[in-house]
């Protein structure tokens, strides 16, 4: 095979030149690479008889020494008039070609719509930059129906009005709510992140802490002429705004008053909040989670009734919403009209899918765009005043509740509340309060604002340490309570409630255990 190979290879050349030589003359000639071809009066009329330009030819693909640039213009000239002779591969180009144009099509509608989302996005910052750049467009801005007895305020002027308004409630209690920006609340401290935005007051000339029998100033409506049993004032205060460092400005003398009791939920957070805004709060008068907590040490999963047609309901820890909830704390009035919904049910917005529609995704805005957003700001309002409202009234019947708790329970069976009441002169929860967990209160922030330092290489030495006797020493509890209990060697040694039903009760019934 390999000599009969040389030898065509031989004889090429002398038969390239004998095709050249009767192409040239119009015959056929003896071209023995390729088949003949029948002229057609299209192929004369391109000049030639039909065939491809056979090996050898000036110009034909493969030769040697001519460029790839006129070798690949040879090769596209030849398939284009392969797609003119023959029908089947004009079609077939056309497929192709029909097929390359709805892909391209395709292609750029895509890009078209991305085009649009980008479009929108940067119509969507150029608003909120518009927005920012003229607060005053909002500085009235009210929107929404509030009840009687409520104040906006915006501005200078209203301030002062409302300032006015919240001194002539002087003698009674006073709850207050702050709403924060830029920070996480899980994981940022207050003391070193969040900027405040707004905060809210509720105000009445009630005292709770005078008794049940304390009396309610009625207070009637100038304008409406409505009298109501109690005089209660809702204030929110946009600090954001045009004028939002003035509108605190004014404020500030009323919330550095030690004169006006206080109350607040969660009191560390909104005093470190107020500090980083250049207040001193003072006139602390409770903080209704500490009062809770008192009142309750064992809220780690409470079921409950809101409604006898909806069945049971579960409060978990000692957050406002929860508590706020609860009609055994509450009532089952204030725990059905007053419901907290999260901030995630009222201002959550769909997230923008790629091809510039609304996905079924939400996310949560800043805090700051939502209290700028036009649409948004009335259910802002509403949400930052139930807050204040919802810290009043829970203080109310949490101060009622410790004020009828004894210390002591009256089976003369409390050896360690009989010593409490003892050591600490009080009959009461609430005088417990009053007199050590009150001032305790303020002394807890004060450690949080002043801080401690520590030494953090040996800190990381002793967690190692730490991390190891846990293990042993969990690994020892295991065996002990799988003694006790088959199959306690596997529970959750993190869970208070498994603790609690093994330590406490229910161990003896296998199905509980």
């Amino acid at each position: 095979r390999r000599l009969a190979r040389r030898s065509r290879t031989q004889r090429q050349p002398a038969a390239m030149a004998a095709g050249s030589s009767s192409a040239a003359a119009g015959g056929d000639g003896d071209d023995w690479r390729r088949p003949r071809a029948r002229a057609s009066p299209r192929a004369n009329a391109l000049g030639g008889s039909g065939r491809f330009p056979a090996p050898g030819v000036p110009g034909a693909p493969n030769m040697p020494g001519v460029p790839a640039k006129e070798e690949l213009a040879v090769r596209e000239g030849r398939e284009k008039l392969q797609r003119v002779l023959d029908p089947q591969v004009s079609l077939e180009a056309e497929r192709r070609l029909e097929k390359r144009t709805v892909e391209e099509m395709a292609a750029r509608e895509q890009a078209e719509k991305k085009v649009v989302a980008k479009e929108q996005e940067i119509a969507e910052l150029k608003r909120r930059l518009a927005e920012k750049e003229q607060p005053s467009r909002y500085a009235t801005y009210a929107g929404g129906t509030y009840a009687a007895g409520t104040l906006l305020v915006t501005t200078v002027t209203q301030a002062r009005a409302a300032v006015a308004a919240l001194y002539a409630r002087a003698d009674g209690v006073h709850a207050l709510d702050t709403e924060v920006d830029g920070m996480d609340i899980k994981h940022d401290s207050p003391f070193c992140s969040g900027d405040l935005i707004c905060f809210s007051v509720y105000a009445s000339s009630h005292r709770p802490d005078l008794g049940a029998n304390a009396p309610r100033p009625a207070f009637v409506n100038a304008e409406t002429n409505e009298e109501r049993a109690d005089d209660a004032l809702q204030v929110w205060a946009d600090v954001d705004g045009a004028e939002g460092e003035a509108v605190l400005e004014v404020f500030r003398g009323y919330l550095e008053d030690a004169r006006i009791r206080k109350v607040w939920h969660n009191y560390g957070f909104d005093r470190h909040i107020f500090e980083r805004a250049g207040v001193r709060l003072a006139g602390f008068h409770g903080d209704t989670m500490h009062m809770a907590r008192l009142y309750d040490a064992s809220r780690a999963s409470v079921k409950f009734n809101t409604d006898a047609d909806e069945g049971q309901e579960t409060a978990r820890g000692y957050s406002l919403s929860s508590l706020s909830r609860d009609p055994a704390i509450v009532g089952a009035d204030f725990a059905r009209s007053t419901p907290k919904v999260s901030m995630k049910d009222l201002f959550s917005k769909p997230k923008l899918r790629k091809d510039g529609k609304l996905g079924n995704a939400t996310y949560l805005p800043e805090m700051r765009d939502i209290q700028w957003d036009p649409e948004a700001r009335p259910r802002w309002v509403q949400y930052a005043l139930l807050d204040a409202k919802a810290t009043h009234h829970l203080h109310a019947c949490l101060t009622s509740l410790l004020m009828t708790k004894p210390i002591e329970h009256p089976d003369e069976q409390d050896l360690s509340g009989r010593e409490a009441a003892r050591v600490s002169g009080c009959t009461t929860l609430y005088e417990l309060y009053e007199r050590l967990w009150l001032p305790f209160g303020e002394i807890l922030t004060d450690m949080e604002a002043a801080g401690f330092q520590i030494d953090t290489e040996y800190l990381r030495e002793q967690q190692a340490q730490a991390d190891r006797d846990l293990m042993e020493n969990e690994l020892i509890f295991r065996r002990w309570a799988d003694k006790q209990i088959t199959g306690a060697f596997f529970m959750n040694s993190s869970s208070t409630l498994q603790l609690q039903t093994l330590l406490y009760g229910g161990g003896g019934d296998p199905q509980r255990a």
